[in-house]
């Protein structure tokens, strides 16, 4: 019933319909952690709990009949970027750029992105790149920047607490470039120079553990303060871009990826880069919910 409504509405009616089916099913487990004094993080945008325990804890769990599976914690990998070479530059829009047509739609349909918000899920972002800067949904009109609801660091990589956006790796920043960015000069490298970004820090570094990925997508149906505290799904992105994946097949994500499309945000996946071949698409990109990406070279 959510798509008939308007962007306020709609994002609510997603959230309070998934807390609170979280909430009631996983009252008498949390409870029974919480007695025992296990360590355990719940999460409601997909109904689950993450547990750090023994295995004749977990086998008790397992055993409960309130709990469907159980599931090891894992790594996915973002590729390693590879140093290009030094490139004349021309002041003009880069190849890739006009190879996707992307000047042509500006100019058919007169916008660059204006009015989107566009969230990222990646190592992080330099949100005073001068590239980014000018979009980042932090920076105020008078040119202060505030981070809450728009900076998400789970694992807090950047800080604890972690305050402001920081990309260890670099490919965050660099995703980012090919998304919105424009420094008013030399560097006219983005899709939609009009568009805002926030940024989820869902990969630590060039792993993204499961607990990260999953707190991240949480977040973009509601952003959340910096102490991860009142959230407001009404400040939830229009578009959220994942350049990051594993294998092929895998559906452990696929829930979050429909309470995304529920909610109506377009959810951008990579390919992987691990062939030209049907069936090559790794996971989430091959999900039938996602829109997936994939690359090419000037040649």
């Amino acid at each position: 019933g959510a798509a008939g409504m308007d962007w306020k509405g709609r994002g609510r009616l997603v959230h309070s319909a998934l807390t609170s089916a979280a909430k009631q099913s996983q009252a008498p487990l949390r409870a029974w952690l919480a007695a025992r004094k296990v360590k355990h993080q719940a999460f409601w945008a997909v109904n689950t709990i993450q547990v750090t325990a023994d295995a004749a804890t977990i086998a008790e769990i397992a055993a409960r009949p309130d709990v469907a599976r159980i599931r090891d914690g894992f790594r996915l990998q973002i590729p390693e970027p590879e140093p290009g070479k030094l490139q004349q530059a021309v002041d003009a829009v880069e190849w890739n750029i006009a190879a996707i047509r992307a000047p042509e739609a500006w100019a058919e349909f007169g916008t660059r992105g204006e009015d989107v918000v566009i969230g990222t899920i990646d190592t992080g972002a330099e949100f005073d790149h001068p590239a980014l800067r000018g979009a980042y949904r932090g920076r105020q009109d008078d040119g202060t920047v505030v981070h809450d609801y728009s900076w998400h660091d789970p694992s807090f990589v950047c800080g604890a607490p972690s305050l402001a956006p920081c990309d260890n790796a670099g490919h965050g920043t660099h995703t980012m470039g090919t998304i919105v960015g424009d420094d008013g000069g030399d560097n006219q490298i983005g899709v939609a120079p009009g568009a805002r970004w926030i940024t989820a820090k869902g990969c630590e570094d060039f792993g993204c553990s499961d607990t990260a990925l999953l707190s991240s997508a949480q977040w973009m149906l509601a952003p959340t303060d910096l102490n991860g505290e009142n959230p407001r799904p009404e400040l939830r992105p229009q578009i959220v871009s994942n350049s990051w994946g594993g294998g092929g097949g895998d559906t452990w994500y696929q829930e979050l990826v429909q309470a995304w499309v529920a909610a109506g945000i377009f959810p951008v996946f990579s390919n992987g880069n691990s062939g030209d071949a049907c069936g090559s698409s790794g996971s989430p990109g091959d999900y039938p919910e996602s829109y997936s990406v994939g690359a090419f070279d000037q040649s």
